[in-house]
């Protein structure tokens, strides 16, 4: 009889050290999963941080390459002077050509003039 006690007490911690165990297993199994879990998605929002940063450097490249180009294709102060200074001759001349256009005219006037006021006198 204590032979069997012993054998029941014994299967009896088996049993419960089996479903100990498996529970632990069970806890343990599922801890793993949320922490793959967790991890995972963690791996993700980094992939996708990492994506707009790339996205954003590519931008700052396309930024600085159209900004390089607007420095080469401007015109420098100096060159705007020299511009200016042309333009002032263009002027200059297109003034000097008006006024002697303008002295010609007067004295084509003048002569008509006289010439009318000479036919007038001699009719």
């Amino acid at each position: 009889m204590i032979c069997a006690r012993f054998e029941s007490s014994l299967v009896g911690f088996l049993i419960g050290l089996s479903i100990a165990g498996g529970s632990g297993y069970y806890y343990l199994l599922d801890e793993y999963h949320t922490a793959s879990n967790l991890l995972l998605s963690s791996v993700e929002e980094l992939q996708k941080s990492t994506s707009k940063v790339h996205d954003y450097a590519q931008k700052i490249e396309r930024v600085e390459d159209e900004l390089k180009a607007l420095q080469e294709s401007a015109a420098t102060t100096d060159q705007v002077k020299e511009l200016r200074s042309e333009v002032r001759k263009l002027y200059d001349g297109l003034d000097q050509q008006n006024l002697e256009l303008k002295a010609v005219v007067w004295n084509l006037e003048q002569d008509i003039h006289s010439l009318l006021n000479g036919n007038q006198k001699n009719s």
